[in-house]
């Protein structure tokens, strides 16, 4: 933001725009903290005095202390000081001209904000457990008190009854009743508070399960619940695809940071969908800065997963041209996407303890990124294995054998479209009916 924080603005008032002694005033405090040796009180002193040389416009010397602040914040866990910092941080690289290091802050900014916000509501969520907990024992222990001053009352009702008249042992007789009914009305209430909280935890438990399910392959999923751990598997048949956006290091450069990502966002949120809509299944593996990953055949095999791949991608671009069409009008820089699907062997598999991610690997894997860094721009381009198992189905394009990083010259070819007699719209893009029950018979 370019806009000054008022207490910035009250230190620019306070000394009449007198640099110097604001400067001394600043550096005899962070020299009292380091001599000291108080690294909570020096994270704050850090930070503030990489805002105040932001605030005359000193940003060098802000990133040096911005950047202190950001190390110190990141050893003592201290994660308001680190959201600062790395805000602090983001704005500087930017003034600099830096947008690649403001947008890489900028996202240590928002994943530290949303980690902060996860923490302030699990405390929340424990805090009214608690509460729940104490007004559930509360109400229990009035409830047993009750019942011992009950019985008190019915032993002295029943020396009464043999001291005065049978007419008051009718009368203890009617009240005993009156408490066994308030009796079970409590417990009725009681009962009814215990089931509202047994729904609440089931509410909360199938929030974590789709949360899960975001995250993992729902088999998967049951087998890290079960076991505590997922295993390997391997599939002899499957296909990966690649796609990135071309010369996104100089979208970087020319956009704000948060335009950026709300934009990338925008983009696999619909990629997303796409995959959700698909014909055959297709399972989304991860995102990889503006690289977005993907397969068929996990975590259930089937055949027809290079088909369904290569209709993903024709969708992809068609979505992506929308798009830029749109922005051409509005004068705004357009998304070039690149993208690249191969087929063979790989392995599934969950790596790590904390934060851990669904991953694939092999050799199918590595040459589907070749496959994208090898294309063009609004093309779909396919391994000389890919094109085998659906040359049948597609309108392609033969590039020839192109030379790929690592692996050599590869037969590549061009995705134009699905072929007029599987197609459902003119472009080629969407399947009909009797490409599809094709399909579902692999």
């Amino acid at each position: 933001s370019d806009q000054q924080p008022e207490f910035f603005k009250e230190i620019k008032k306070k000394y009449k725009g007198d640099f110097d002694l604001a400067l001394e005033y600043h550096q005899k405090s962070m020299k009292i903290k380091e001599e000291a040796g108080d690294k909570l009180g020096l994270v704050d002193t850090y930070t503030t005095m990489g805002s105040f040389y932001y605030t005359f416009n000193y940003y060098k010397e802000a990133l040096e202390y911005y950047q202190k602040a950001y190390l110190l914040a990141n050893e003592l866990k201290m994660p308001e000081s680190q959201k600062a910092s790395a805000e602090g941080l983001s704005q500087t690289y930017s003034k600099l001209g830096d947008y690649k290091r403001a947008y890489t802050y900028q996202l240590d900014f928002i994943a530290i904000t949303d980690s902060i916000y996860k923490k302030e509501s699990l405390k929340k969520t424990t805090q009214l457990e608690m509460q729940l907990e104490f007004e559930r024992r509360e109400k229990q222990q009035e409830f047993e008190q009750k019942q011992k001053d009950l019985f008190q009352q019915s032993r002295l009702k029943r020396q009464r009854i043999i001291n005065y008249s049978l007419f008051i042992g009718l009368i203890l007789m009617l009240l005993l009743a009156f408490v066994i009914y308030r009796s079970y009305k409590s417990k009725s209430e009681t009962n009814k508070i215990l089931e509202k909280q047994k729904h609440e935890v089931m509410n909360e438990r199938d929030r974590a399960e789709r949360l899960l399910l975001n995250i993992l392959p729902e088999r998967t999923a049951e087998e890290l619940k079960k076991y505590g751990r997922a295993t390997s598997k391997q599939f002899a048949h499957a296909s990966v695809m690649f796609a990135d956006f071309v010369d996104f290091t100089l979208l970087c450069e020319e956009m704000n940071p948060l335009d950026l990502i709300y934009e990338l966002d925008a983009h696999f949120g619909e990629f997303d969908n796409i995959v959700i809509e698909s014909v055959g299944h297709i399972e989304k593996v991860k995102t990889i800065g503006d690289s977005y990953m993907c397969a068929g055949g996990i975590p259930y095999a089937n055949k027809s997963n290079p088909i369904d791949l290569t209709i993903l991608g024709l969708q992809f671009q068609k979505y992506v041209k929308e798009q830029n069409e749109l922005k051409r009008k509005d004068g705004k820089p357009e998304w070039k996407l690149r993208l690249g699907i191969n087929t063979g062997p790989l392995i599934t598999g969950v790596v790590g303890t904390i934060k851990f991610g669904y991953d694939i690997w092999g050799d199918t894997v590595n040459v589907a990124s070749r496959m994208e860094s090898s294309g063009e721009a609004d093309k779909v381009n396919v391994s000389g294995t890919t094109y085998d198992y659906i040359k049948e189905y597609f309108d392609c394009t033969y590039r020839g054998e192109i030379p790929a990083k690592n692996k050599g010259k590869i037969s590549m070819y061009f995705v134009n479209r699905i072929r007029p007699e599987y197609s459902e719209d003119e472009d080629g893009i969407f399947p009909n009916g009797r490409l599809i029950s094709i399909i579902n018979s692999m």
